[in-house]
């Protein structure tokens, strides 16, 4: 469950920066 809460944290953070870039 840790492992795969980290994953999508990881890929939203990417994807917001993608949106504010």
């Amino acid at each position: 469950f840790r492992f795969s809460f980290r994953f999508s944290f990881a890929l939203n953070c990417l994807l917001l920066i993608s949106f504010y870039e």
